[in-house]
């Protein structure tokens, strides 16, 4: 599309290629907040795949899984140059952040006693609303030091140990007593 474009609408399809217009005539924040509109589709999606995988399969399989999809998800999202394959790796980053979240809720509750569980799930809870507010301010000071790849890199890893310790310490729990569990 060019700026003789005569539709009224033209601000309003989406727009894959860069724009050399300023950002005060507009395409560049409406394109991004079309992108971000497309991926946090994945908020609902996740949560609607939850649904019907949190019965079905290893809870523990699927925290596993979830958080092994954020990381490669979010590496691709964060070194891709194509918008399309930003979009797309966003909404899958999204979508699989959502189920890790929900299937960390359901694992937890079934990891702790009634009487410890608020404490055993709301203090970590706690934590990563004060981790994920101060993150943002460290994860700048490491991409102007190293770079997007490293910063990446760096995160991926991070989650990756997660998966493992949750892998190899976490116990299974469907069909098991919470009595066994717990042991």
């Amino acid at each position: 599309m060019d700026d003789a474009d005569p539709r009224p609408d033209r601000l309003l399809l989406l727009r894959l290629r860069r724009s050399d217009r300023p950002a005060a005539q507009g395409d560049r924040p409406v394109a991004l907040t079309v992108y971000a509109a497309l991926i946090g589709l994945g908020y609902p999606l996740g949560s609607l795949f939850s649904v019907f995988c949190a019965e079905r399969f290893e809870r523990r399989t699927l925290l596993v899984a979830a958080t092994l999809a954020v990381a490669g998800s979010g590496v691709a999202f964060g070194l891709t140059a194509s918008p399309l394959l930003a979009i797309a790796f966003g909404l899958a980053s999204s979508t699989a952040g959502i189920m890790q979240s929900n299937f960390t809720h359901i694992y937890q509750t079934e990891l702790f006693h009634t009487a410890r569980r608020s404490i055993a799930i709301g203090l970590p809870y706690a934590a990563s609303r004060l981790v994920a507010t101060v993150l943002p301010f460290c994860a700048l000071t490491v991409l102007s030091a190293v770079g997007a790849g490293p910063l990446y890199a760096g995160s991926a890893a991070l989650l990756v140990a997660m998966a493992a310790a949750v892998r190899i310490l976490g116990p299974r729990t469907n069909n098991r007593r919470g009595a066994v569990v717990r042991q």
